[in-house]
Order: structure tokens, then C-alpha cells, then sequence
């Protein structure tokens, strides 16, 4: 008669293997969200962050002027900064918007 019954050892050990591979998954999933498509993440977060519906959230596209200097010469003349406004639109409801503001160095 042979004792076929796993000991806890392997238990755990086969769930945190498990564990660990569903983390990484997850993780590489969400870099590509937010790489693919880095507006309707932005809408997703600020939409959690400040309790509003998506619908709310209005992000404008990242600039790109700045990455053909830096492309070009290496070096990085200007960059922009991330302006976040919350505040309410006409009827009351809360909303909030999101623009980029040109820093140069």
C-alpha cells in the first residue's frame, strides 16, 4: 500500500509556483494596457482615484514634439508636465481633465 497523499510542503509549493506565474501574468497584462494604450488607462486611473465615472475623465493625448529633439541630438531640451484639474462641469457633476504643459530646460 502506497501513501499517494501530497505532504503540505508540496502543497505550497505548487501554489506559490501558481501564485506567482497568475502575478506575473497579471503584471505583464496591465504593462501592455497601459503601454497600447496609455489614454484609457489615464481614464481608468483618474477615474478611480477621484470617485467619478469614466465618462467624466477627459485626457488629452501626450505631446510628442519633444521625443524628435531628444531622438536627433540625445539630448532632452524640453519635456511636459502632467496638469490634473478636478472641478465641476456645468450641471454640477464632478469631472476631471487632464493636459500637458510644455516645459523647456
Amino acid at each position: 500500500m502506497s501513501n499517494d497523499k501530497p505532504n503540505l510542503f508540496a502543497v505550497f509549493t505548487e501554489s506559490l509556483y501558481c501564485l506567482v506565474i497568475l502575478l506575473t501574468l497579471a503584471a505583464v497584462s496591465a504593462g501592455i494596457f497601459w503601454a497600447s494604450a496609455p489614454t484609457l488607462a489615464e481614464q481608468y486611473w483618474y477615474a478611480f482615484t477621484n470617485h467619478v465615472p469614466r465618462a467624466r475623465v477627459f485626457v488629452s493625448q501626450r505631446p510628442t514634439d519633444c521625443l524628435l529633439d531628444r531622438a536627433n541630438s540625445g539630448a532632452k531640451r524640453c519635456h511636459y508636465e502632467r496638469v490634473v484639474e478636478v472641478g465641476k462641469d456645468p450641471s454640477g457633476n464632478k469631472q476631471v481633465t487632464v493636459h500637458w504643459q510644455k516645459v523647456s530646460e
